[in-house]
């Protein structure tokens, strides 16, 4: 299953054609101090595949990163092939056709056009992109026009995506999900005035209506849900008893789970605090735990006999721009 990283460059400015961006050169930084490194290959942990090295793009990347010639042949090379696309919170106010007359501009202080217009990565250039990095996609749907919008529009939105991805532009694109965090509140479709707060009985129910819909479309076609690692009713950590509302309506209608994880939160209170790199490097235990935690409430809350699959489809060591971000420590804790 897939593990993509927190997403990359953002850049709204004007359309580029790919010869006109940054070029590669020399690395501008000094080096640091020579570390040994010992590599035993003959202690073999488990398989590592090509879906474990992956990347978050999006609509609002614009086409000067996409289609820019030195990022495509950077990413070639660092050989990451699985990217999710449009984006995260924004995936939920998406039109993949442009088409804000039919569907709306979504709720107010929103404007689901400006996703569609020319400087920004549409599905055509996504998938120009994937095929000069020789990728595969996962796409989140827009979940969120389910809620200020209506059920029934979600699905065609969601029908017609497959139907255009697959069917029509033979994309071969195996990975759905329905939605991005709709478990909290910050996420356009969560709470919509004069509607109910969402919950994951709600939210369960609709995601098995968007992937019966899609199946429909394209049986080969595996659809996700959005879930947590935490099972109370707390508001910020298990989101009112989100997987004990949501786990009983998708048992048998979602093939995988999604869940996102930025390992540190560095702040204690309102006050910034920035952790060394030993307690970052502690948290990867938190990768194990979390998938120990889902499939206990699958067991708890469904009558499934087999775990669900897990998609990490959004994590980083810090929730912050705080300089591990782009240190070494990032890498040597993804690698890990």
């Amino acid at each position: 299953m897939p593990t993509p990283a927190a997403a990359g460059n953002t850049n709204s400015g004007p359309s580029t054609t790919p010869e006109s961006g940054p070029k590669s050169g020399d690395w501008p930084w000094q080096g640091g101090r020579a570390v040994a490194i010992q590599v035993n290959p003959s202690n073999v942990l488990r398989e590592v595949t090509a879906r474990q090295f992956g990347n978050n793009t999006s609509w609002w990347a614009g086409k000067s990163w996409t289609l820019d010639a030195d990022r495509v042949d950077k990413a070639r090379q660092a050989n990451i092939r699985f990217w999710r696309f449009p984006g995260g919170s924004s995936s939920d106010e998406y039109l993949w056709d442009g088409n804000a007359e039919k569907w709306g501009n979504g709720p107010a202080g929103k404007n689901s056009i400006h996703m569609n217009e020319n400087w920004v990565t549409n599905t055509d250039d996504f998938l120009t992109f994937l095929k000069q990095v020789n990728g595969e996609g996962i796409i989140t749907l827009n979940y969120g026009i389910a809620r200020y919008g209506s059920l029934d529009k979600a699905v065609e939105l969601a029908k017609g995506w497959v139907k255009s991805l697959n069917l029509e532009k033979h994309a071969k694109i195996e990975y759905f999900e329905v939605g991005n965090e709709q478990h909290g509140p910050w996420e356009t479709g969560h709470n919509i005035p004069d509607k109910p707060e969402l919950t994951g009985a709600m939210y369960g129910s609709d995601v098995k209506a968007i992937c019966t819909a899609i199946k429909a479309v394209d049986s080969s076609v595996k659809c996700g849900a959005d879930a947590l690692v935490y099972d109370n009713g707390e508001e910020w950590t298990g989101y009112k008893w989100w997987m004990r509302d949501l786990l009983p309506q998708i048992e048998s209608s979602v093939d995988y789970l999604i869940v996102h994880e930025y390992f540190g939160w560095p702040f204690q209170g309102d006050k910034f605090v920035s952790p060394s790199n030993t307690e970052i490097f502690n948290n990867v235990r938190k990768v194990r735990e979390g998938a120990d935690s889902v499939a206990a409430m699958t067991r708890k809350y469904t009558k499934r006999t087999t775990d669900f699959p897990l998609a990490l489809t959004e994590f980083n060591i810090l929730n912050g721009n705080v300089p591990q971000t782009i240190q070494l420590i990032n890498g040597l804790f993804t690698a890990e």
